[in-house]
Order: C-alpha cells, then sequence, then structure tokens
C-alpha cells in the first residue's frame, strides 16, 4: 500500500506543478479522476498543434466520463468580434447568454427551459484573480446537480486548457493551423548539438523515424530520452497523428493498464463510463512509454501480447481493437541486467530493443555545452523586461567543466534559476543557485580524495605476493613525510606509531642503513 502511495505521489507533484490547489482538493473516487488529468496532459502535450490537442481532451470528457456534450468557448477578441468554439458541433443554452458568458466570473450550472432535464456545466477559463472570462468549458450531463469533486475536476482540466491556450497563443488555436510538413530531423529545434554524438544521433534518426520497428531509447536521466523520441516521431510519416508519452513509473500498476489500453463502464467499481486508453486514443500515431523498467511484470506480459499481436481489449470488454502505434520506449535502467535477475522479461525486452539509441551523458559531450547554454538562456529569458542574459567567462567555465550528474535536465535548471537571481545581465557565480554551489564544493572534496587514491596507485609497488592495501598504506606514509617534512608528524597525522610508520617506509623501500634513526 505505501509503495502505491508512493506511486500516486509522484503523479501528483507532476500535475500540482500545472494545476496548484486542484489537484489536493481531488478526493473519494478522484483517482479515476487524477488519471483523466494526466491523460489531458498528456493529450495536450503530445498534440501536432494546438488545436487537435484541445480537442482531444474535449473527446476525452465526453467518451470517458459520460458527458453528453462538451465544447470550449473562446471569448470574442474584441466588442464586433464573434467567440470561437470547439467540440461538439450541436449549439445549445449557452449561445443565448451573449456577453453574460464572457463577463460572468462564476458560471456555475444551468437547467435550461425545454432541455429534458439535462444540466449543463459552465466552468470559466481564466487567470487566478482576474476577472476577465478567456474562454468557457461547456458540459452537458444529467439532472443531477455537480458534486465538488467533480467541480474541482473541471477547474483542473480547465487550468489545463487555460495553460495550452496561453502557451500555444490563442490565434494558432481559433484557426486550424495545417498539418505539419515533414521537418528533417538534422534541423529538429530539440536538438541542440554540434559534437559527434549529436551528429550521429540526427543520422539514425533520418534512418528509422519512417520504419514501425519499436525504438528502446536509454541513458541517464536528463539526457533528453523524451525529445528524441518526439525527433523520431514529429520527423517521420506518423507525424500528424498524435504522439502521446505515458511515465510507466508516476502510474500505478492497477491503473496502468486502464491508461494504455482504456476501460468499459463497470470494469471496476469508479468506472462509471467507458475510458478511452492511450493505445486507442493515439490512433495512427506514436505510444512512447517512459521508464519502461518500472513497469510490472504483469503489465510487461500484456505489453508483450500487444507489441505481438498488434490487438488489444479494454479492461472489462469483449471487442478486439487493433493497435495501430508505433511503440518507443525508453529507461535510465540497465534492462540487461534485470533481465538476469529476473526483473524484467526477457522476451519483452526483445521484442522492445529492435533498435537502440543509446544517449550519452552531458560529460562525455561537453562540446554540447555551449550551444545548449545559448539555446536555454534564449528560451528562459524570451519575454523577460531585461531582455536575454549573458554569462561571464567564470560562469562558462565552471559550467564547461562540471560533471552534470543530473545532465542536460540540470543544466537547464541551473539556467533558469541563474537568470532569476541574477542582478544584471551578465551572470556572474554569485548569481548561480545555492544547492548547485553546494554540490561543486562536496565534489570537490571527493575529487581530491580521487586525486589522492589515484597518486597512491600510480606511485605504489604492489604484486600479487604483497597485498594491495599495504602498498597503498606504504605509499600514502611516504608521500606524507615528504610533505610535512617530518616522520613523527607524519606518524601523528595517519594515527598510528612511529615504528609502523617505519615499517610502511621499508615496504616502500625509501629508507637506507640508518632507516630505524629517529628523525
Amino acid at each position: 500500500m505505501s509503495a502505491l502511495v508512493a506511486e500516486w505521489d509522484t503523479l501528483q507533484l507532476r500535475l500540482q506543478q500545472r494545476l496548484g490547489r486542484f489537484v489536493e482538493r481531488i478526493e473519494g473516487d478522484g483517482r479515476l479522476r487524477l488519471a483523466g488529468l494526466y491523460q489531458a496532459l498528456a493529450l495536450l502535450e503530445g498534440a501536432g498543434d494546438p488545436r487537435e490537442g484541445l480537442e482531444r481532451v474535449l473527446d476525452l470528457l465526453r467518451d470517458s466520463f459520460g458527458y453528453r456534450r462538451v465544447r470550449l468557448g473562446l471569448a470574442p477578441e474584441s466588442a464586433a468580434g464573434a467567440p470561437v468554439w470547439l467540440g461538439d458541433e450541436e449549439r445549445g443554452a449557452e449561445e443565448s447568454l451573449g456577453a453574460e458568458l464572457w463577463s460572468s466570473g462564476d458560471l456555475g450550472e444551468l437547467t435550461p427551459p425545454g432541455a429534458g432535464g439535462q444540466r449543463l456545466l459552465l466552468q470559466p477559463l481564466r487567470t487566478e484573480g482576474a476577472s476577465t472570462v478567456e474562454g468557457v468549458l461547456v458540459l452537458e450531463r444529467g439532472a443531477e446537480p455537480s458534486g465538488a469533486a467533480e467541480r474541482d475536476f473541471l477547474a483542473g482540466v480547465a487550468r489545463l486548457l487555460h495553460l495550452s491556450l496561453h502557451r500555444e497563443r490563442r490565434s494558432s488555436v481559433a484557426v486550424s493551423a495545417p498539418s505539419p510538413t515533414r521537418v528533417p530531423a538534422g534541423e529538429l529545434p530539440q536538438l541542440i548539438g554540434r559534437g559527434r554524438d549529436m551528429q550521429r544521433l540526427k543520422q539514425l534518426i533520418e534512418r528509422v523515424r519512417d520504419v514501425d520497428s519499436t525504438v528502446l531509447i536509454t541513458g541517464e536521466s536528463g539526457t533528453g530520452k523524451e525529445e528524441v523520441a518526439r525527433a523520431i516521431h514529429y520527423s517521420g510519416t506518423r507525424r500528424e497523428r498524435p504522439f502521446l508519452p505515458v511515465n510507466c513509473a508516476s502510474i500505478p500498476a492497477a491503473l496502468l493498464e486502464s491508461t494504455l489500453f482504456g476501460h468499459e463502464r463497470g470494469a471496476f467499481t469508479s468506472a462509471v463510463s467507458r475510458h478511452i486508453g492511450v493505445f486507442e486514443e493515439a490512433g495512427g500515431g506514436t505510444v512512447f512509454l517512459d521508464e519502461i523498467g518500472e513497469m510490472s511484470a504483469d503489465m510487461q506480459a500484456k505489453l508483450l501480447r500487444v507489441l505481438q499481436s498488434k490487438e488489444f481489449t479494454r479492461v472489462g470488454g469483449t471487442q478486439v481493437l487493433r493497435a495501430d502505434v508505433r511503440v518507443l520506449a525508453a529507461t535510465n535502467r540497465e534492462l540487461e541486467a534485470d533481465v538476469r535477475h529476473g526483473r524484467f522479461r526477457e522476451d519483452l525486452f526483445y521484442r522492445l530493443n529492435v533498435l537502440r539509441f543509446q544517449l550519452s551523458p552531458l560529460r562525455e559531450k561537453r562540446e554540447d555545452i555551449p550551444p545548449l547554454i545559448e539555446h536555454f538562456l534564449a528560451q528562459v529569458c524570451a519575454g523577460l523586461p531585461g531582455g536575454i542574459r549573458r554569462l561571464s567567462p567564470e560562469v562558462r567555465d565552471i559550467f564547461q567543466e562540471h560533471p552534470w550528474p543530473g545532465n542536460i535536465r540540470q543544466l537547464q535548471n541551473v539556467i533558469r534559476s541563474s537568470v532569476v537571481l541574477s542582478r544584471g545581465p551578465l551572470i556572474q557565480p554569485e548569481d548561480l543557485p545555492e544547492d548547485f554551489l553546494e554540490a561543486r564544493r562536496e565534489m570537490a572534496g571527493a575529487q581530491s580524495l580521487d586525486a589522492l587514491a589515484a597518486l597512491v596507485v600510480a606511485s605504489a609497488d604492489f604484486s600479487e605476493e604483497r597485498p594491495l592495501e599495504e602498498s597503498l598504506q606504504a605509499a600514502l606514509a611516504h608521500h606524507l613525510v615528504k610533505a610535512v617534512g617530518s616522520k613523527t608528524r607524519a606518524a601523528r597525522l595517519l594515527g598510528i606509531s612511529k615504528p609502523t610508520l617505519y615499517r610502511r617506509l621499508r615496504v616502500y623501500g625509501t629508507l637506507q642503513g640508518d632507516e630505524e634513526a629517529a628523525p
């Protein structure tokens, strides 16, 4: 049970970053609603164009949560303008409200006359604390009044839609965008770098983007595995269809099957309506299974069957559905070792490992650091009143030689924090976040010990007849006596007696003749 709670905490944390207080208020049967919020987030982030993402979220609300009619209205941009409506084409009582629809701060619920007892839920889209309504989410449902949990869920959905509108700019949503054109992998903005590894990666993407074979992307956390998956999708023949990422580690095993394959009404206690899963939602597109190594053994078996047969059924259903998707998977685990220890199915591993992309850590491709710095600076500083920031030569040197255990993600976060903390257009070492500086200080101490150990190993004369530990102790004693110039002080620093020190020095072979003499 504690593991299940921990997994849900991870999912809630990701949604919390986008939705704030709305996630905390979802209780009761809210786990299904949390899964709905997670899928809505995936639909918005994975859509090929912003309008497609919004339309798919509206479809999700209608198909999986039992609403009879779902529409999203965008307020007129001027007094003489007309609103833009997405979703169901069928009009309803909401349009009779006119200007009141865009000026009321608390729209709530309506029971339109002649609607046969149907109830209309109106959820405004607006910046928190602002009075201006930028859009309205309209949902038609049965006559029973909505509860607090449902209202909080719809407020969270509205918040996601609002964030998506602002991110993509309303103008790109109001008019349906043309189908995206094919983008050469070498020009994809997600792939930043000029080194040999990056050029090889782009060439590999060019070669595999149009085939439907599964791809396994491996590498340390923060190396950009999802960006590589997006590059494969958006440069290939499936680019006009959805790209839907699923983090297998953040969804409990009990709900992962429903998230991937959907469920029928009544499949389990809180399944009040049919739910369309990711494999069905992404028809013709790509499903990206991140953290595939965290998947339970039971789900591994079910995924293997889908990959082999290209067919699946919703949980609680009997209809066999076709899985017309390309599957990309990623992990930071050593799956070969997991296979040897029985933690990951060998047959699933070979089914996934048809094409393999191994991403190098940032410390092994330092030539990519300068272009990444420029990319993230331009990204973070966009729209700032002070304009773009620059790094001082000292900060550039720090970034260039830092080992970056968190890889590209850590570099991006440090740059973001430094821009916020900077007191001028030039970012200085004192503007770097304190946790980064503290980690560097700890790392410097560890590196000093590593350097000492390397020196000792390089200097020691050890063999199978003489234990390594004895040779290391002898070498350390020799170099410490040379450094401090006193055998007595060296013995005190090592915490040993002088006879023990002399014995170690004799092992090293440095004392001759009067070696027993005290200094």
